[in-house]
């Protein structure tokens, strides 16, 4: 599916799998942090990333400590 708006574009496709449990990934509504971004660096930063991620389910994970945006991938 691919979705154009005034300001940008959206694009998805369909996982072939089991999809994860989206109340242990995503956090609840009670959590007030927010992470502003530039989104070229962002997204350039998740490409890297997905590289070196799991072929099938390509997750990365965002971890913030101390100000600083580590992304992580898992590919055993």
């Amino acid at each position: 599916m691919h979705v154009e708006f005034s300001d940008g574009s959206f694009t998805s496709k369909l996982i072939d799998g089991r999809y994860p449990d989206y109340a242990k990934v995503i956090p609840s509504s009670e959590n007030t942090q927010q992470l502003l971004a530039d989104r070229g660096l962002l997204r350039a930063a998740l490409t890297r990333t997905a590289i070196l991620s799991n072929e099938k389910f390509r997750g990365v994970r965002f971890n913030l400590e101390s100000g600083i945006l580590h992304l992580l991938a898992h590919n055993p």
